[in-house]
């Protein structure tokens, strides 16, 4: 099998205000998923959500040093790649399909009536004769259990997210409580300029958005999740790979009900509640062995391992075909 990866993102612009940083982590890990099976082309748009006409016309020009002929499949890195960045607007059906003359083309995200994909790989199940749920992978090369249990107990709070249910600041008052309760419990926070470490309140400074979060790359990220026992989600996600990073180090998963769709928190050890108040702490502080910890770990590289993910994308291209 025979496919071709595009992407309009490009890791050199990844400091511009229109990169889109998760567009450019699905590329790394569609390659790690297709590695010698898969070429492929990156050419930059900047303008973020959508494409335009000079876009359009790089990529012919660049498509034309491709044998479209030979890739069984072409599919576009980010969601929803070719209705997002091939409106009618400035792309004509004529345009399109000197641009992609084969029914061939793939696109993450949910089925719409733009008709530019041809079929749509989605991260859950959708009523569709076009979808098809492959879910989402995660590299575990820098996820796994870093230390045994130890006399601390490490909580990991997510960060702030506006528009999104967000609780972060409940939850760091909550924490607080429970820390005096426990002290063997130490409370790290994403917070908007750095880690915290029992710092109960969000850092705010006038000069920046409220939405903000300081950024870090995955390696320095993954290093601190790799020491953690117990990871918090702080807001609703679409899919979110937070609690499943964390799962992969061994981390107990707690969300609020509806923060994460049933569907990913069912391959995930996980305590899902209403009221914080009823999280049973004495039980998680007496069962976070060194066993527990692996079983939280297998359980989620069973689903979201690049492996797990190959194998559920190579399955439905055989069926496609």
């Amino acid at each position: 099998m025979k496919v071709l990866l595009l992407c309009d993102q490009a890791e050199k612009f990844n400091d511009h205000e229109n990169f889109m940083s998760y567009v450019f982590s699905q590329l790394k890990i569609l390659k790690q998923v297709f590695q010698d099976d898969a070429d492929i082309l990156t050419l930059h748009n900047f303008t973020k959500w959508q494409g335009s006409a000079l876009y359009n016309s790089q990529l012919l020009k660049k498509l034309s040093d491709y044998d479209l002929g030979k890739y069984d499949f072409i599919i576009g890195a980010g969601d929803s790649y070719f209705s997002r960045l091939f409106k009618s607007d400035y792309t004509t059906e004529e345009t399109f399909k000197q641009l992609f003359p084969k029914n061939n083309k793939i696109e993450f995200g949910l089925p719409n009536d733009r008709k530019r994909a041809d079929y749509f790989f989605s991260h859950y199940n959708v009523a569709h004769n076009r979808y098809y749920h492959v879910g989402f992978g995660i590299p575990t090369e820098h996820l796994y259990i870093e230390e045994e249990p130890k006399d601390t107990i490490n909580v990991f709070v997510d960060h702030f997210m506006p528009r999104r249910n967000d609780i972060t600041s409940h939850l760091l008052r909550d924490m607080e409580r429970i820390k005096r309760k426990y002290p063997m419990i130490d409370v790290y926070h994403h917070n908007n300029f750095d880690i915290t470490k029992n710092i109960f309140k969000r850092q705010k400074y006038d000069f920046i958005d409220q939405g903000e979060y300081v950024k870090f790359t995955l390696e320095k990220i993954h290093s601190i999740y790799r020491k953690m026992d117990v990871a918090i989600a702080t807001h609703r996600e679409s899919t979110g790979s937070f609690l499943p990073e964390l799962a992969l180090c061994g981390a107990l998963c707690i969300s609020k009900n509806g923060f994460y769709k049933p569907y990913f928190m069912k391959h995930m050890i996980n305590i899902q509640y209403n009221d914080f108040n009823e999280i049973n702490w004495d039980s998680i502080i007496e069962n976070n062995t060194a066993e527990e910890k692996r079983k939280r770990r297998e359980k989620a590289l069973g689903y979201y391992s690049v492996e797990a993910f190959r194998n559920r994308i190579y399955s439905t291209l055989e069926k496609i075909k």
